[in-house]
């Protein structure tokens, strides 16, 4: 399992779309997906994201585009884009099972 800090919090709208949140303030259920594509593909593919949220849920139109930008940025910096050093513990691990 890998550690929080390094991964990428989600969450899900009332309309049922899935948004990061990147300060980690965003009320509600939250998941967390690790910064790689083949997380993200893996979680789409196999419906981790409304298991995750244990509701309907799909990426906001741009979302992924976006997701994608943010993970190749977190490679070039070595650490996670607007990482705010902790959370609140109240989200769910999407990324691959180990």
């Amino acid at each position: 399992m890998q550690d929080k800090a390094g991964l990428i919090r989600l969450c899900r709208t009332a309309e049922g779309w899935v948004e990061p949140d990147l300060l980690g303030r965003r009320g509600g259920r939250g998941a967390y997906l690790c910064p790689d594509e083949r997380c993200l593909r893996e979680a789409e593919k196999k419906g981790r994201l409304a298991r995750a949220f244990r509701a309907s849920a799909s990426l906001r139109p741009g979302t992924r585009e976006r997701l994608l930008a943010l993970f190749a940025a977190q490679r070039e910096e070595g650490s996670r884009p607007g990482d705010p050093g902790g959370g609140d513990g109240g989200g769910r691990s999407i990324g691959r099972e180990r």
